[in-house]
């Protein structure tokens, strides 16, 4: 008796092996990692909107590639908050 692999876990399986294997364009090395959370790029960047970031950034390293959505997750993981700044109100005595 033969039996065949369900469609479900072919599925699985094909999903599993293509997430597994990153290309070498996509994964970051600690120099680049240093760059995107410099305190100088943060602050030179801090006008300019995800895309403009990501485009920025292969210009710099044109052999490597990010995305909008990994450059919001490695922010995130870091704890690079989108406005640092802290206003503080005065009262002004009459």
């Amino acid at each position: 008796m033969i039996v065949y692999p369900s469609k479900s876990s072919l599925k699985i399986n094909f999903v599993y092996l293509s997430l597994s294997r990153k290309k070498p364009e996509r994964q970051l090395d600690d120099e680049h990692l240093d760059y995107l959370l410099s305190e100088k790029i943060l602050l030179n960047w801090a006008g300019h909107p995800m895309k403009e970031r990501v485009s920025m950034f292969s210009l710099k390293f044109p052999d490597k590639i990010i995305s909008e959505t990994a450059l919001r997750n490695l922010y995130l993981k870091n704890g690079v908050r989108r406005k640092q700044i802290h206003i503080e109100k005065r009262r002004t005595p009459f």
